[in-house]
């Protein structure tokens, strides 16, 4: 759990466990989209994967910044009060 949390990338300084998530994202929505990006920062740019719908309920890390850039996003907060941070799309 102490590495899975703590330890960090020197890249980006993503937790080893939003590293894995990124890698699962990307692997699915390249299944799905039929896109070929290697990684999460690069997935968006391609029209195929933007067109995907997804749900991030909580974000994790650094990798809200990357899923923000699909239009098809929708997005929740656990516990939040304020509309804003219920289901809604995300513009970039």
């Amino acid at each position: 759990m102490d590495a899975r949390q703590g330890s960090r990338c020197a890249w980006c300084g993503s937790s080893l466990r939003s590293g894995q998530l990124a890698r699962a994202i990307v692997a699915v929505a390249n299944e799905r989209s039929g896109s070929r990006a290697t990684r999460l920062s690069k997935l968006f740019l391609d029209p195929k994967a933007r067109g995907l719908a997804i749900a991030e309920i909580n974000s994790v890390g650094n990798l809200h910044r990357y899923l923000a850039r699909c239009p098809g996003l929708r997005y929740s907060e656990f516990g939040s009060r304020t509309p804003a941070r219920q289901w809604f799309p995300r513009k970039i």
